[in-house]
């Protein structure tokens, strides 16, 4: 069956706007791909927060607190040393994250390490201590996650998704995060109003 190809301009989560396309083969499908489309970030900010990870000088480090890690003493053993390993490789990418603290994108992007590095479940660790866990799309993703009011019907949680795990496991983590997200939302709406203000006055 050949699907229907549909590109338009969209409003993403982020407030920007560009193009997005996908293919459907009903109506239902096209008005999900399009709710997803909006609730994503745009291709602009997409990129900016992969070139974050890419900026993280080495040598820098973020102090997270410790955790009191949760299962069976082997199991946390293991999950402790590979915690302790991702906090190594992803230290230097948190210390230059919290030296952008003007940039939004940055101070979102740390919210999100700072919840993956509080997660307390062992099993969580050990399922992803591949070397390629928690990427650059990682972050873009779980940005994303965050960013939403509510969950999308149709989202799909990864293994590696630290936003998945906390929703079903450590919710509170969720709720740090996101407060971090609501003040940086609030501060951004009231710079909106501002400006908009200053231009009334400038055309008055």
């Amino acid at each position: 069956m050949v699907r229907n190809q549909y590109q338009a301009k969209m409003m993403r989560i982020c407030g920007h706007e560009d193009m997005a396309s996908f293919s459907f083969n009903n109506k239902r499908e096209r008005m999900a791909d399009r709710a997803y489309a909006r609730n994503t970030l745009c291709a602009e900010c997409s990129g900016k927060v992969r070139g974050l990870i890419v900026a993280g000088a080495p040598g820098g480090f973020h102090r997270v607190s410790p955790v009191m890690m949760r299962g069976t003493p082997k199991r946390v053993t293991w999950a402790t040393q590979i915690r302790l390993e991702k906090l190594r490789k992803f230290g230097p990418v948190m210390a230059h994250l919290a030296s952008l603290s003007e940039d939004p994108l940055a101070r979102k992007a740390l919210a999100v390490y700072e919840m993956l590095f509080a997660v307390t479940a062992a099993v969580f660790w050990i399922d992803n201590r591949s070397p390629n866990a928690f990427c650059q799309y990682w972050l873009v993703s779980e940005i994303e996650h965050l960013s939403r009011s509510t969950d999308l019907y149709s989202a799909h949680y990864l293994p590696s998704s630290v936003y998945g795990h906390c929703r079903k496991f450590e919710p509170a983590l969720i709720a740090g995060a996101r407060a971090v997200f609501v003040e940086l939302e609030k501060v951004s709406a009231e710079a909106d109003q501002s400006a908009q203000v200053q231009m009334g006055e400038a055309a008055a």
